[in-house]
């Protein structure tokens, strides 16, 4: 009697992606920013670079990046070192990190001054630091479109009969 075909089916999590960005504000100072995890016990260091190896970051904007990958993970315990200059490796950030499923993106601003130390924010680049190519373009089209949208509001009202009559 031969035996019966039985089909196993091993479902797994798709890789989980987590981008780490650190913006640094420290003028004229060389800065080195590396990121240690416990990914689901395992020991992790990642050096963040901002020399445009990852993908979708830019070389020497000041945003230093680095990407981790592995299983799917929803909290990852998580420090954030700084070493400025040939200063000491500083921590700047010690925290659990909730982690959306598939991909996140971890972001911090370091600054130096008054002292080391970093702040979660929602973007890596302050509005500060867009480049006035960009945000030139944008300033002229906003400037026209108000301009057309008040001479087409000043058209459509209604035209009041001039005092005193005419012929």
């Amino acid at each position: 009697m031969p035996l019966p075909l039985v089909a196993l089916v091993v479902a797994s999590d798709p890789a989980q992606l987590v981008r780490l960005e650190v913006a640094v504000d420290c003028p004229g100072q060389t800065v080195k920013v590396e990121a240690e995890a416990q990914w689901l016990g395992e020991a992790r260091l990642l050096k963040l670079a901002d020399d445009g190896s990852v993908p979708g970051d830019r070389p020497r904007d000041g945003v230093h990046s680095g990407v981790w990958t592995g299983d799917a993970v929803r909290t990852l315990p998580l420090q954030l070192f700084a070493t400025v200059g040939d200063g000491a490796r500083t921590e700047v950030v010690a925290a659990p990190e909730h982690i959306a499923l598939g991909t996140d993106r971890l972001v911090w601003a370091l600054d130096c001054s008054p002292a080391l130390r970093a702040r979660r924010v929602a973007l890596a680049l302050p509005g500060r630091m867009v480049d006035m190519a960009e945000s030139t373009g944008l300033a002229a089209t906003l400037g026209w479109f108000g301009l057309v949208l008040t001479y087409v509001a000043w058209l459509a009202q209604p035209r009041r009969p001039v005092a005193g009559g005419g012929p």
